[in-house]
């Protein structure tokens, strides 16, 4: 499986500390393992998000992505509720 980022989401990955990287890291490889286990939350987005993903890296953080083909996943953005969604 192809994993890509946005520019974007390579700068808020990038200003995320060590803890929450390593956590998204995890939730991750949980997602490409088992896509439906209740950990991630995996759930289609409305409005601006419309036609992209979001899994739960922790309880406040959020990993926006896109299903692009069998073999590419494109991460859009990844961030806290608040700062993703207003």
């Amino acid at each position: 499986m192809y994993i890509a980022r946005s520019k974007k989401c390579d700068k808020q990955y990038q200003k995320l500390p060590k803890n929450p990287r390593q956590q998204f890291s995890e939730r991750l490889q949980l997602y490409l393992e088992h896509k439906e286990n209740s950990l991630l939350h995996v759930h289609s987005l409305v409005g601006e998000y419309r036609g992209l993903y979001s899994f739960n890296v922790n309880a406040d953080l959020r990993a926006v992505f896109k299903i692009k083909d069998s073999d590419t996943i494109y991460f859009s953005a990844i961030g806290s509720h608040n700062e993703l969604y207003g």
